[in-house]
């Protein structure tokens, strides 16, 4: 019963002693997306066989990476662009599955090992055949 009595006079304006409400904060500048360079597809495909071929053999999770990220800065093609997402998301993914090895290493999971280094060469086969899918040649 209680209840009741309180109820409407919170929806009255005037009861009890209310605080003025505090003015809104200002508006946050909204920050303006980051602009991603676009290169004609051949030219990315150039950059990407380059870059492949800088690198050396890719083994271990440094190289990963450094594969990784200088593909990532390079931009993204005007072409097939879904393709390419799909790379970028198996070379990550590649990199995690090195993560999860190298953690199983210091623990002594002998079951996980041998679950992350399957992974990994189904990682790698699935990569280099996107690749070859995009048009670059040169990696892995």
């Amino acid at each position: 019963m209680r209840r009741l009595l309180i109820l409407p006079c919170l929806l009255v304006a005037g009861c009890g002693a209310a605080e003025a409400p505090a003015p809104l904060p200002a508006p946050q500048p909204v920050a303006k997306p980051k602009h991603v360079r676009t290169l004609p597809k051949q030219t990315f495909v150039r950059r990407v066989d380059r870059i492949c071929n800088g690198l050396g053999p890719v083994a271990g999770r440094p190289a990963v990476r450094r594969l990784r990220l200088r593909l990532l800065h390079l931009g993204r093609p005007s072409r097939d662009r879904a393709r390419w997402t799909r790379v970028m998301s198996k070379l990550r993914a590649l990199e995690n599955h090195l993560d999860t090895m190298q953690a199983a290493r210091r623990s002594g999971s002998g079951s996980i090992l041998a679950l992350s280094s399957r992974n990994i060469l189904a990682a790698r086969q699935s990569v280099d055949r996107r690749l070859r899918r995009f048009g670059a040649n040169a990696c892995l």
